[in-house]
């Protein structure tokens, strides 16, 4: 009873209340289409790395063909890199570059890197060659590689190799886990 006493007593109070007047703009929303940019960001984002892999090679920087390259993934951590750096990891496949069109090797590169993505491979190792051999584009497959890793979701890190794997003609590239061999570790490691 005592509610409904509150609410007929708050409505008496109020009864003579009026709202106030104000003089704001009423804003409304207008609805625009996503720029071109902005629909290609959101289909890179929601597609997979797989789906990701068509890579540009619109500007790329000119390397040396004695130039040590390397790239660490921001997140990488720095042991890891390391050991990846010095050649303590097994290399678990290899792919030979040498003697291909830059269109034969780009296609190559990224049917291997897919292939090692998707069998759970995580060391590899690139062989580009120099490049010395050609003196009006030196170091030409080796500056693309580079490129194209850099494009390339599914490389966490490269570095050159060391003189007994082939110096920096080769690149040692650390590869990312795909998402069932993240699962398999995360049931082995629950069950213990």
């Amino acid at each position: 009873m005592q509610d409904s006493n509150d609410a007929e007593l708050f409505s008496q109070e109020v009864s003579d209340v009026a709202p106030l007047e104000t003089k704001r703009a009423h804003l409304s929303k207008t609805t625009k289409s996503p720029s071109l940019a902005q629909q290609a960001r959101k289909l890179n984002a929601q597609s997979t790395p797989e789906q990701r892999m068509g890579l540009s090679s619109s500007v790329v920087a000119q390397v040396h063909p004695r130039d040590v390259l390397e790239f660490k993934r921001p997140g990488l951590q720095d042991g890891v890199y390391r050991k990846l750096r010095l050649g303590k990891y097994p290399i678990e496949a290899t792919i030979d570059l040498h003697r291909l069109t830059l269109a034969q090797g780009q296609r190559e590169l990224e049917r291997f890197i897919h292939d090692c993505y998707q069998y759970g491979l995580r060391t590899v190792t690139i062989n580009h060659g120099r490049g010395e051999r050609d003196p009006e584009n030196p170091a030409r497959m080796k500056s693309h590689v580079a490129h194209w890793l850099h494009q390339m979701d599914q490389v966490l890190a490269y570095h050159s190799a060391q003189q007994h794997h082939g110096g920096s003609g080769v690149l040692y590239v650390l590869i990312r886990k795909a998402e069932a061999q993240k699962q398999k570790n995360r049931e082995r490691f629950r069950m213990r």
